[in-house]
């Protein structure tokens, strides 16, 4: 069954540009970790939250592969404790839902 991740962040006022900084520490490490598909980012130009979202989304082949994968974050031997703080600092919300891939 594949399933689709999807991340919306509220950001808060002025803290775009640090978010997307903090964003490109976590594709990092998850490169260095492996196993995790690439995301697709998006902001929203209309709609309900306004435009100060930033949305990510990645399909999974399975719920087992994804988190597999978020497992491996246990294992990672740096630091992300520090570019957890930094997220948290830009964001006023943060909401994650899973989907399963209707086909």
């Amino acid at each position: 069954m594949a399933i689709r991740e999807r991340v919306s962040h509220q950001i808060a006022h002025g803290k775009w540009d640090d978010m997307m900084e903090v964003e490109k520490g976590w594709l990092a490490i998850e490169q260095e970790i492996g196993g995790f598909p690439t995301k697709r980012a998006s902001q929203p130009i209309s709609g309900r939250d306004g435009m100060s979202v930033y949305i990510w989304e990645r399909d999974w082949d399975s719920l087992t592969q994804m988190e597999a994968a978020y497992q491996s974050y246990q294992k990672f031997t740096g630091n992300a404790s520090d570019l957890l703080e930094k997220t948290k600092a830009c964001m006023t919300d943060r909401r994650a839902d899973i989907y399963r891939t209707i086909e």
